[in-house]
């Protein structure tokens, strides 16, 4: 899974729980599940979108330039390599070491991935070398850390947590920002908010796309 780029989409009025479901089920909108790897999430809207980015025990996943507006948690992070999900590290079942072993790993191409190649002599089922930068959170919670995970295990900075962050209309759906946004002393990169969704192309007009959103 490393490479993945998950950018520029917008999660809106997602339910955190499934009142159908017979037992609790959280709904987050974008889970990074069982230890997954290398991931980018970047320059998406999230508002309302229920635990809306969940880093589940992986490792070298970056959660950057994102907004949550709304959301119980923004983010959560947990280190269940080495609570429940142990079993996969310490040879009760093989499944990832297994499919680790499959691919030359430690040779390239996948040495471009600098943490990759001894990756089992560095502590495999901890959750380690993640990042989360220059967010912006409106409302809701912050960060819902689990397994003893904190600021002192993951890297956290520049992440815009209180007051006007000086979007131009943020009740109107308008994320555009300010000239006198403090976000661009913060490196913040505007989300091109017109781009996301069904655009216009060879294969769908404008009507088709306006039948869909209705």
């Amino acid at each position: 899974m490393r490479g993945t780029i998950i950018r520029h989409n917008r999660f809106t009025d997602i339910g955190r729980v499934i009142k159908e479901a017979t037992s609790f089920v959280d709904v987050m909108s974008v889970y990074l599940d069982d230890c997954y790897c290398g991931t980018l999430v970047e320059g998406n809207l999230f508002v309302r979108a229920g635990r809306a980015a969940m880093i589940g025990g992986g490792r070298d996943n970056a959660i950057v330039n994102n907004v949550f507006v709304e959301c119980k948690p923004s983010i959560h992070v947990d280190a269940r390599g080495t609570g429940w999900a142990s079993f996969w590290f310490d040879g009760r079942d093989p499944f990832l070491m297994d499919g680790l072993k499959e691919v030359p790993y430690n040779r390239a191409p996948y040495t471009k991935y600098p943490n990759l190649a001894n990756i089992l002599e560095d502590e495999p089922a901890k959750a380690k070398y993640n990042r989360i930068e220059r967010n912006v959170r409106m409302g809701g919670t912050w960060i819902e850390w689990l397994d003893g995970m904190s600021e002192q295990t993951v890297l956290v900075r520049d992440n815009w947590l209180e007051g006007d962050p000086g979007f131009v209309a943020p009740e109107k759906g308008d994320f555009r920002l300010k000239k006198t946004s403090p976000l661009r002393r913060l490196g913040f990169k505007e989300i091109p908010v017109a781009r996301i969704g069904l655009q216009p192309d060879r294969y769908r007009t404008a009507a088709a796309i306006a039948r869909v959103k209705e």
